[in-house]
């Protein structure tokens, strides 16, 4: 004769438990993993100057990058890159180059602080 086993005995739920808790545990070191890979940087900052293909930000910290601009590159929030003026703020995605520079991908119109 067979044992009767209750739908919701404490073993039926330890095993169900575990198996739900190691399948999120590789689920999201999925995720992490897809979020490392072609990880782009980020830099927000105030337009210091603007030169045809480059501008130069400056950060929060007060640290000062140039932007390199290339031929196509993604813009929000502004109709074109020749209508960017100093004094804005910018959000801008890319990745730094070996020369320190900083290529752009993305880069979108940020409203800035407010004025005090």
């Amino acid at each position: 004769m067979k044992k009767k086993v209750e739908p919701y005995s404490n073993s039926r739920v330890i095993v169900v438990g575990i198996l739900a808790a190691t399948f999120f545990a590789i689920m999201s070191m999925g995720f992490l993993i897809l979020q490392a890979t072609g990880n782009d940087d980020h830099i927000a900052g105030r337009i210091l100057s603007v030169d045809g293909a480059a501008l130069v930000i400056q950060g929060a910290r007060g640290d000062v990058t140039q932007l390199v601009l290339p031929t196509e590159f993604e813009l929000r929030g502004v109709q074109e890159g020749k209508s960017l003026v100093v004094g804005q703020h910018v959000m801008v995605r890319g990745t730094f180059e070996t020369d320190g520079q900083f290529s752009v991908e993305r880069l979108r119109l940020i409203e800035g602080p407010p004025k005090r």
